[in-house]
């Protein structure tokens, strides 16, 4: 596994008999999209006796990026092997015609259900690089334990109550006025209320109308907190 200038995780993808694609791995949609021979400049799927048309072939659309990114195509089907697992013949997927806004350097993304999944992924100064672990977590890659958030029911995507959520910032406390949340390993940024996000600004110093900071500011700036419904605290220290 591997990261995308720090803005999201990416990792090899086995399709057919043998054909490989750089995948972003993204918990903010739920399924797997590969560019079709002469859409855009990415590694394309090419032809294979494993790879065939779903029955009756119905299109798949997706938007990504906050819906500016919209991609479609038709739904086909091949096996495709992933971290070390290999999905059955018949395992769909949207082969795209159209990449439409699609800006990301990866060839496609993969999407991930709710699911258990250990996602590691090491600093640069660390040498980057990192792991995904399907249905399991490996413990000699962290030390101490995980905080929870409980998955809401029947939700496409990682989305968790926010309940009686709150942030502070050196003794300033206020509440978040939305109710869910969820966890997208496709967008590097943690995308608030405008409300909450015009007062966080304010009390670390941000330019009001575009959260811009001067970089010498950038150690000396308060940390930001955040608590959610489930009682876990989680700080972005000043030096991020």
């Amino acid at each position: 596994m591997d990261e995308d200038n720090g803005k999201h995780y990416a990792a090899i993808l086995t399709l057919g008999s043998g054909q490989n694609f750089n995948v972003l791995v993204d918990t903010g949609s739920t399924d797997l999209f590969l560019p079709a021979a002469g859409a855009g400049p990415h590694n394309t799927v090419q032809p294979d006796p494993s790879i065939v048309p779903y029955p009756g072939s119905p299109a798949c659309m997706e938007n990504y990026g906050g819906n500016s990114q919209r991609i479609s195509g038709t739904i086909y089907t091949a096996p495709f092997t992933f971290a070390g697992t290999t999905t059955g013949a018949g395992s769909p997927f949207c082969l795209v015609s159209d990449l439409g806004g699609y800006k990301a350097d990866e060839d496609g993304v993969l999407g991930l259900q709710p699911c258990l999944s250990g996602i590691y992924l090491s600093s640069d100064d660390l040498g980057g690089g990192g792991f995904i672990t399907p249905n399991d977590v490996n413990r000699d890659l962290f030390d101490g334990d995980f905080k929870w958030e409980t998955i809401v029911g029947g939700a496409k995507h990682w989305t968790f109550s926010l309940g009686s959520a709150q942030w502070y910032v050196e003794g300033y406390v206020d509440n978040l006025a939305s109710q869910y949340a969820f966890i997208d390993t496709g967008n590097p940024t943690v995308k608030l209320d405008s409300a909450s996000v015009d007062k966080i600004w304010a009390s670390i110093g941000a330019e009001p109308s575009t959260g811009a900071m001067n970089c010498t500011d950038k150690g000396s700036a308060p940390d930001i907190t955040f608590t959610f419904g489930s009682g876990n605290e989680y700080t972005i220290p000043s030096s991020m």
